[in-house]
């Protein structure tokens, strides 16, 4: 087991970000040997500076994430935001998605590739937020001066991981864990099924057109956009 011994968010992405690669390559190998983008690279350590500015992960960051919200984030707040830590190499929730029970597919997926990344390195223990949400374009968690660190959140920025942000967003983005794992039209299914769905010609296949979030799948195997 590798130790990674920083105590902030930073290595636990890096870590993270590896398992997917390794996972994804069947290759076998850790970090330092998968085949990362340098742009995810760039990405992450982007995104978690402001958390160096800021003295690292405070208590008050960890508390202000269950502060009582304003009326107009009220649906991100204690909704779509878990609250997590990890402490002795052990994932713990420390707060639930009432919306949808455990929460979404992209929830599940990163608790699982997190459960995954803690087997194969010793994480620091930290506290974090995971948004389980698609709100990319939502002003909850966007900077209103990124230089002296002010957020629209009510409580001010913390450490929050997203699948889907903006560049105006404090979050850290993490992998699309879901949309690989969880769901019958998951990425690894549809891998699967690749000979399956050469077998019909592109040619033969019919001309329907999808809304957002039905363009992939198994379901798709007779249909082209």
């Amino acid at each position: 087991m590798q130790r990674l011994a920083l105590n902030s968010l930073a290595p636990v992405l890096f870590a993270l970000v590896a398992a997917v690669a390794q996972d994804a390559s069947g290759s076998g190998t850790c970090m330092g040997d998968c085949d990362l983008h340098p742009s995810l690279l760039e990405r992450v350590t982007k995104d978690v500076a402001w958390l160096d500015e800021a003295g690292g992960i405070t208590d008050a960051m960890i508390r202000n994430i269950s502060l009582v919200c304003d009326a107009q984030i009220k649906h991100q707040c204690n909704v779509k935001v878990v609250r997590m830590m990890i402490k002795d190499g052990e994932i713990y929730l420390n707060s639930l998605h009432p919306d949808w029970r455990l929460g979404p597919p992209e929830l599940i997926g990163f608790l699982l590739e997190l459960y995954e990344t803690s087997k194969m390195y010793r994480l620091p223990d930290l506290e974090f937020a995971y948004n389980g949400d698609d709100d990319a374009s939502s002003p909850a968690f966007d900077w209103i001066d990124r230089s002296s660190l002010r957020v629209t959140f009510h409580g001010g920025p913390f450490p929050l991981l997203s699948w889907s942000k903006s560049n105006k967003s404090m979050a850290q983005l993490v992998p699309y864990s879901g949309a690989f794992r969880c769901t019958d039209d998951s990425f690894d299914n549809l891998l699967a099924r690749l000979d399956e769905i050469r077998r019909l010609a592109w040619s033969e296949k019919r001309a329907v057109r999808r809304g957002r979030g039905e363009s992939r799948g198994p379901q798709n195997t007779g249909t082209r956009i």
